[in-house]
Parts: C-alpha cells; structure tokens; sequence
C-alpha cells in the first residue's frame, strides 16, 4: 500500500549577530534597544553589560563633601578649606597613607573647579594656587599691598634698595644716590669723581614698608592720593624690581612725595569659565567685571604666569583682553587642538595666533552649549562634544555634527560631560526631573544608557575617569573600577526594539534562539510581551557556575510582534540570535 507523501513544514532561519546600542526611537529588532540600563559597547557586536565600578579611598566622612576633582597627572580634589592631592587614587587600602593636604582657607562650595597649569593646581573661584611638587608654594593670585604713608621718589629700576637722601642740599653722609630737590623739580643725582652726576635713566620707587606680596613682572594696579601725589603715579604699572617694603616701577616723575597713601593691587578678572591653553589660562565673563562695568569679554594671563592678567608691554609673554561685539553670554569654553574656543548657545569663538599680537578671533554661527551645560565639553577620540539645546553635538573644528538622534525627543538640561578614550559619558536631567548617565562610543557610534547616575563633575586622569555625584558628596568613583573595585556584580538589562511574529503568507515566528557566553557566577534572564500590550511574562532564568555558552530556545505564542526583555546579573554577552520561521495553516 502506497502511503501519501507529506511536505516538511519549510522552515527559515535568520541570525542576528549584531547588536545595536540605546536608541529611543521606533526601531525593530536588535537594531536598537529602547529601554536599557548598564550595558556597554566594549563587547560590541555582542551585547554586554559595562565593568564594575570603583571607589577612591578618600577616608573622608559620610557627613564630609568633596568640592571639586581635577583634570592632569594626579588625582586633586578640595574638601571644605583644604587642597587634597591623591598620588594613588587606585590604592586599595592596608597601605600607608597616599594623600597630601593643605590648608588654603577655601569656600568648598558646589561650584569649585580646579584648573591645573604645570605643576601648580589653581581653585576657582577662591583663586587660589597650589605646587604640587611642593605644597608649601602656596598663596593667592590675588594680591593687595596698602599704605598711609608711602614714599614715592625716583629710583634706579635695578636698585630697589638703593639709599637715597632727599634734600635740597648735598648730603654729607655716605650714599647711594641723592634726590636734589633745591630747584623746581626733583633730580635724583650719583656721586661720580667727587661730583654729582645727574642719573639718566630712573624709575619710580615706592616705598610702603613691610613684606611685599609681588614679584618682578608683576602687573599691578595704582590707587594714589591725589592731595599728595599729584598724578605722580600712573593708573598701572609692571613691577621692574622688588626690595626691601618697596617696589620699583618704569617711570620718571619730577616731584617726590611723603606719607602719600597709596594701595598696589594685583588681581584677577572675574571670570565665568577658567581653562588651560598654550601654558596660559583662560576666561571669559558675561556680565559685570569687579568694577561693576558690563562686559562681554575674554581674557588670558601671562605666558607660564597664571598670577598675570594685567601685563600689557608690546611683548609675546603679554596677557591679554579682548571684547567680543556678537550678542550672547558665554555658555562654554574648552582648549580644543591646541586653540582655545569659547561657546554661547548659538555661537563658536575660536582664538588662532601664537601670542597675543596675533591673536584674532573668529566666529562661526552654529549651535552652541547650552546654558548651565558648560560642564558637558568633552574631548573624546579627537573629537569634542558639548550639549546644546536640540542635543549632543560633536565638533571636530569645522562645523559641529548633531549625534543624539538616538536619545530622542526628550529635553535634557544640566549635562555633565567627560571621556575616557574614545568615549563620551554625560549625565543629564530629563524632563521627568530624573538623571540619567549616557556613553557615547565615537569610534562604533552607539549610545549606551548606563543608570541614573547624576554627576556633578568628571576628571580623567591617567587612563581613568573618575566622577563626583550631585546626592553623594563625599565619595569619588572611578568609571573603569580604580581604587576599591564594587563588590556587587553589575546589574543589567535591555529591551528590544519589535520582533515581527507574523511574516505574511501564513508564516509565523515560532522559535527564538539564544547564544549567551556567561562568566562563573552570572545569570541571566529572559522575559516576553505581546503585541505591546499586557505584563512581562517570565520565561525563565539561566546560570553559569563556571564560565562557559548557554544555548536558550524560546517558543513564543501566535502574535503579530513581541519585545524581548533580557535582564542579568554579572558579566555575560549576547552573542546571537536566531529567528526561525514556519509557513502555517490560514488558521
């Protein structure tokens, strides 16, 4: 008897070996995940979860706030008045102890920043420096010298300390120098071959008493009493030489003056933004300057001379100011290529020239940083990447590209940027008033979304970024698990974009496939919904008690798309997934 031949149910298979990273829009499959928390792209293609974390042994207090932490060779931060410089921040305690401190006298508060220039660290806004090669060169750059009863008399410039007699006849007694003052105007004088000789050459001494806060190059600024000096005194002046309560400024003057008073202050301008470029400092301010005068401008200090702002004499180590006509307060400002670049949220400034006789300024007109987004300007594989107010950006000098399409149509504000290679991490609040911390892989361009961390500043040093939070003020973390490396197996989980259950022509999704590479104590977990709607249902958990493949079949029901949500615990990565299809009755 002949038995009828049946047809094999056809049968198509399709493998994903690919997996996208954190996307919010509408994306099908594993092109992109919309919900994920804690994964990375290091494993890509795979789909993995990030490194455990780390913790810096600050032996601070629960109650105690770290201020701020450092960008350069060595892990700083500043807690309450004092400067803090971590030699081994990836010390893992039983050792001695790796800490150096100094007490400054600082405000500690929320907006303290550290900028590093050398050697020296410098603390905004206090502005205040510190060696880290000798934490005793320590002091202000602010400096302030005042006096009742100066004397102001001429001086040879290289002789600070030179004795002068002032009178109208000539001195008897031994001396240096003798300021004649017997006709209309005063005439310092030196004795040559018994004669005295007029001095050609002299500048202005000024004589407060006392130790002086200023050192030769100084640009210091001059308040004199009018009554006595008479405009003796120029406005400002750069310090030709320092002595013994006194100082000497280029200059001639034709009358001296006693017990004059007279105020030499050297000071920083305010300053919005402070960074390092060039081996000199730069700012910029919006708004009003110490005087109370608006301003719209930039500024930089000497050459090597962070204390300087105030050096105007024609020459390349000259600090420098300049106006900026275009509308718009400043909202940003980073070292980028070795230029120094200044944003406001609809504009990019960038300054070119080697010194400040050259320096120009260019504008380009594009999105800019964000207001209270000037913490998010990171540098990462080459590239620079800021928050403005459509989203992340990334600049690479010509014109700025928009890169956050796949973080969606939320609004994010109070971003705070940092890298590590070729990764840009951000934290952000979304509208919902929650943080959330975000890594973008320049090199694989995905996003990953990591938790909701909120991060009140990021510095890299030495092959590891290490964080503060805005609710936990008193520890520093580490991204890549330096210092004391999280106990706790991280804790992920993603969910994927529409898996098509329904192919057309009466075929239909009828087993899923998993390949899972899990490291001893992971575990992972696997868990379905249905055509969008209804609760997750579970479909079930899988260990590894030593690292090794698991191979996971999932059979879901008749639907016309489902999302997969895997979730786990530890290290494992999702290497492939199989989609099998089979051509079914119409019913």
């Amino acid at each position: 008897m002949k038995m009828p031949m049946l047809d094999q149910p056809k049968r198509r298979a399709e493998t994903v070996s690919v997996f996208g990273g954190y996307d919010a829009r509408d994306r099908r499959g594993t092109e992109g995940f919309s919900e994920v928390e804690n994964l990375s792209s290091s494993a890509y293609p795979a789909l993995s979860p990030r490194s455990r974390r780390g913790k810096v042994d600050t032996a601070l207090g629960d109650g105690d706030t770290v201020a701020a932490i450092s960008v350069g060779e060595r892990l700083c931060y500043v807690h309450g008045s004092c400067f803090i410089a971590d030699d081994n921040p990836t010390y893992s305690g039983g050792g001695e102890t790796h800490t150096r401190i100094v007490d400054l006298g600082l405000q500690g508060t929320p907006d303290t920043r550290i900028v590093m220039m050398g050697s020296y660290a410098v603390i905004f806004p206090d502005r205040k420096y510190v060696s880290l090669s000798d934490m005793t060169d320590n002091g202000s750059i602010d400096a302030e010298k005042t006096s009742s009863s100066a004397t102001i008399c001429p001086c040879p410039l290289g002789e600070p300390d030179a004795v002068i007699i002032i009178s109208a006849a000539s001195p008897e007694a031994s001396c240096d120098y003798w300021l004649d003052t017997s006709g209309g105007t005063d005439i310092l004088r030196f004795r040559s071959g018994g004669e005295w000789q007029e001095v050609q050459a002299a500048g202005v001494r000024i004589t407060v008493g006392g130790s002086i806060p200023f050192s030769e190059g100084d640009g210091v600024s001059i308040t004199a009493s009018d009554a006595l000096c008479g405009g003796l005194l120029p406005d400002s002046a750069v310090i030709a030489s320092v002595g013994t309560g006194s100082v000497v400024i280029p200059g001639s003057i034709d009358k001296h003056a006693e017990k004059a008073a007279v105020k030499l202050s050297r000071k920083m301008p305010k300053c919005d933004i402070v960074f390092e470029c060039g081996n000199r400092l730069w700012g910029c301010r919006s708004g009003t300057d110490e005087g109370g005068r608006q301003v719209n401008c930039i500024y930089a200090s000497a050459l090597g001379d962070f204390r300087n702002w105030n050096v105007f004499e024609g020459l390349s180590t000259d600090s420098y100011a300049l106006t900026v006509g275009s509308s718009g307060e400043f909202t940003g400002a980073a070292a980028y290529m070795g230029y120094p670049h200044f944003f406001t949220e609809n504009a990019i400034h960038k300054v070119y020239g080697e010194y400040p006789s050259l320096y120009s300024l260019r504008s380009l007109t594009c999105p800019g940083v964000q207001k209270d987004c000037s913490d998010s300007v990171a540098a990462a594989g080459g590239i620079l990447y800021y928050k403005s107010r459509r989203g992340i950006y990334a600049y690479d000098g010509s014109l700025p590209t928009f890169v956050g399409d796949a973080l969606g149509t939320d609004v994010y504000d109070c971003a705070v940027g940092g890298a590590l290679g070729e990764k840009y991490y951000v934290s952000m609040r979304g509208s919902n008033g929650r943080y959330s911390l975000f890594v973008y892989d320049s090199r694989k361009r995905l996003w990953h979304r990591e938790d909701n961390t909120a991060v009140r500043q990021f510095a890299s040093i030495e092959g590891e970024l290490y964080y503060t939070e805005r609710n936990n003020k008193a520890v520093i973390r580490s991204v890549g698990g330096s210092g004391i490396t999280d106990s706790e197996p991280v804790r992920w989980y993603a969910v994927s974009g529409a898996i098509s259950g329904s192919m057309g022509e009466h075929e239909y999704l009828s087993r899923l496939i998993l390949r899972i590479a899990a490291d001893q104590g992971a575990s992972v977990g696997i868990s379905v919904r249905y055509d969008s709607r209804g609760e997750w249902q579970e479909l079930g958990t899988v260990g590894a008690d030593e690292p090794r493949s698991i191979t996971l079949p999932i059979l879901p029901r008749r639907c016309d798309h489902l999302h997969l949500r895997l979730s786990g615990r530890g290290y494992a990565r999702i290497t492939m997934l199989t989609m099998i299809s089979e051509r079914g009755s119409i019913y």
